[in-house]
């Protein structure tokens, strides 16, 4: 997974700006990822979700004071009876999260 900040980028429009953070994810491919639309913790962190080949796994990037990088962590989420099924598309209504299998 990698986190880029498109403000950052160059004067080229095939740019997509400059990498913030990146990690290793899970095995599968991801498919999609989506912001959790949670206001940033006073620690600096900002929440998201991918969703792709029997994964699900809900992400955390928190920013350091004064570095321009930051670091990525994730945590997998339980699928139970959907553990085998391909997620599609990811989606955050208030406090829900929208799956599409």
């Amino acid at each position: 997974m990698a986190v880029y900040d498109t403000s950052r980028g160059g004067a080229d429009k095939s740019s997509f700006g400059k990498m913030t953070a990146s990690a290793r994810g899970p095995k599968g491919t991801a498919l999609h990822a989506a912001n959790l639309n949670l206001p940033t913790s006073p620690d600096g962190c900002d929440k998201f979700v991918s969703v792709g080949e029997k994964h699900l796994c809900f992400w955390t990037m928190k920013r350091s004071q004064g570095k321009a990088s930051a670091s990525l962590t994730f945590e997998a989420g339980k699928l139970g009876p959907h553990k085998n099924k391909q997620l599609m598309c990811a989606a955050a209504a208030g406090k829900v999260l929208l799956l599409l299998l």
